[in-house]
């Protein structure tokens, strides 16, 4: 039986930021932002005496609004998340798992060590599909459910100009326990 998910995910991201590109004025940090982030994904299935883990590559887009005051950073952020996760055995009587996609919502908090280079905090909610087959086979015993999940993350972004910049981010989701078809997870 799977009791939890647990996921590591570590991307790099280009952010482009609303407002107009200027090198000399990066201190403008403030309003809505998009991009996108490619990223590498690996989950520990855990179970009462069995284990499987889950690896692949994410592709995410995110939308959010920030704000700066002096060399403090908060903003708020929805994302969604194309997984290619996946199991290659099988665990508590599911042949095989993937995780096809999320989609959440984080806050992130940080600090500007310089004017375009920032440290942040990330917390965050999200919900992951997953989806399994029971039997081996692709009739009705095909399993698909979608598990509740909170997310912690440490990250720094450095800005290239007032409207681009790249991100480097490590998250640590835990999801809670529900039921895959007949098997607890």
């Amino acid at each position: 039986m799977i009791k939890r998910f647990v996921p590591i995910a570590a991307g790099v991201a280009a952010l482009i930021a609303a407002g107009s590109a200027s090198a000399q004025n990066l201190g403008n940090y403030s309003g809505v932002y998009a991009g996108g982030m490619i990223g590498y994904e690996s989950l520990d299935l855990e179970g009462t005496g069995s284990s499987e883990s889950m690896t692949g590559f994410d592709l995410s887009g995110f939308v959010g609004y920030e704000y700066r005051t002096d060399r403090l950073y908060l903003s708020g952020e929805l994302d969604l998340v194309y997984s290619g996760a996946e199991a290659a055995g099988s665990i508590g009587g599911i042949q095989s798992i993937e995780k096809s996609f999320q989609y959440g919502v984080n806050g992130r908090i940080g600090y500007f060590l310089t004017d375009g280079t920032l440290a942040y905090g990330l917390v965050g909610v999200t919900m992951a599909q997953f989806e399994g087959d029971a039997d081996g086979t692709t009739t009705t015993q095909d399993l698909d459910e979608t598990v509740l999940g909170y997310r912690l993350g440490l990250g720094t972004e450095i800005r290239v100009s007032n409207a681009i910049g790249v991100r480097a981010e490590w998250n640590y989701t835990v999801y809670e326990s529900t039921r895959f078809g007949t098997t607890s997870i």
